[in-house]
């Protein structure tokens, strides 16, 4: 049996070789950047008016005090459709919000502070030169740093690279997971069940985990509590896939059968059982770029030990920073590990999320420790915490 320390150190050095795929930007969104983006443009584009109202020269306009000034409007710039002329001294130019400025102009006056007679304008009121101008490349120039290799692609900067111009971009490829789940008592959803059946809520329970890890399932697969049926379901999805995910099946009963199967369809076994509650029997085996992972039949085991280990792997195979996000937080109350191995112990985070508690059921078959929980503490085995005092608190993906 190994540490988690050790488990975790074995999947480290056994990561995914990353793939990167082309894509339009269109369909980038949450996907993450395989490159660096630098501006082929600047911003803004081009000079231009930040306020609807009139493009002046400041010559004209910087000497008015009790009296207005009467200019002669002589054409008009609009978003789009730019002013071509010359804007001579004594003349004012209407112009709209983001329509380019002509060079022969440098002050914008708002339409608020003017009054408009015929082809007249008369200006109330000017501040500075300058005023409401957008200069080209004053928010950056071209060949700027934009976005990161590793960013995640949100709607602000999608309408960045759009706004550049840009139509494609490099992203890290989903990692593709497969889910077998094991147990000869296991039934779908809707069918009639016995009394001696149970509800498969483990492959919806994955497969939902994986999605939100920002992988994809294309493959959910059921095999029965007998080794030839194991191996069949492993060979038919193993050079499809970059991670198999077994729930069930990895202990040491007689119908357990993952361990045998995947060394039968060519795994290498990696590490089998850690030091740990819940999910003592973890597997981990690899057969060239795949791994697979043999996860406890309990429900909390089966995604406890699938946040932990395999969530940072998915993550991990698109940025290179597969990090469960943490929280140092105060405990509510003193907590012992009375248990001899590392703990796991689902946590919900109260009072603002300046402590947290401990759930008080913690068995391994008991959903609602995961439903309610905000994350969960790792305590080593003998480890006690002490009231009032911060610890590392893991958050689920989920509660995000």
């Amino acid at each position: 049996m190994i540490t988690v320390a050790e488990a975790k150190n074995i999947i480290d050095n056994n990561k995914i070789s990353s793939r990167i795929e082309n894509i339009t930007v269109e369909n980038s969104l949450e996907r993450i950047l395989a490159e660096n983006i630098f501006s082929p443009l600047s911003s803004p584009l081009f000079t231009n008016s930040a306020m609807d109202g009139f493009a002046v020269k400041w010559s004209d306009v910087e000497d008015f005090g009790l009296n207005s000034i009467e200019l002669r409007v002589c054409g008009e710039s609009r978003a789009g459709s730019q002013f071509k002329g010359t804007l001579n001294s004594g003349e004012a130019i209407k112009i709209s919000t983001g329509a380019m400025l002509p060079s022969s102009a440098d002050t914008i006056i708002p339409v608020e502070d003017t009054e408009t007679e015929s082809n007249k304008v008369i200006v109330k009121y000017a501040k500075a030169k300058n005023q409401h101008v957008r200069f080209k490349g004053e928010e950056f120039e071209t060949g700027k740093l934009l976005l990161e290799k590793g960013s995640k692609i949100d709607p602000p900067k999608l309408a960045l690279l759009v706004s550049m111009g840009i139509e494609n971009v490099k992203v890290f490829s989903k990692i593709r997971v497969a889910i077998i789940t094991t147990g000869t008592e296991l039934i779908k959803l809707g069918k009639k069940k016995e009394e001696s059946q149970i509800y498969d809520s483990n492959t919806i329970m994955l497969k939902s985990a994986v999605k939100l890890s920002g992988g994809i399932t294309d493959y959910c697969l059921s095999a029965k509590d007998n080794l030839e049926e194991t191996v069949e379901a492993i060979l038919e999805i193993r050079d499809k896939v970059d991670i198999i995910l077994f729930s069930g099946g990895v202990s040491v009963g007689p119908h357990d059968h993952v361990k045998d199967a995947a060394d039968k369809a060519g795994f290498k076994k990696l590490f089998w059982k850690v030091h740990q509650k819940p999910g003592k029997p973890l597997f981990m085996a690899i057969r060239g770029n795949t791994l697979l992972f043999g996860l406890p039949g309990n429900p909390v085991s089966a995604l406890m030990c699938y946040t932990f280990y395999v969530h940072p792997v998915i993550i991990g195979f698109e940025n290179n920073a597969g990090l469960l996000k943490t929280m140092n937080v105060r405990s509510k109350d003193p907590v012992n590990n009375e248990v001899p191995r590392d703990h796991f112990m689902r946590v919900k985070l109260i009072d603002e999320k300046k402590y947290f508690e401990l759930l008080e059921k913690q068995g391994s078959n008991m959903l609602t420790s995961m439903s309610e929980a905000d994350g969960f503490i790792l305590l080593r085995e003998n480890e006690s915490l002490e009231k009032d005092k911060k610890y590392k608190v893991y958050l689920f993906p989920w509660s995000y």
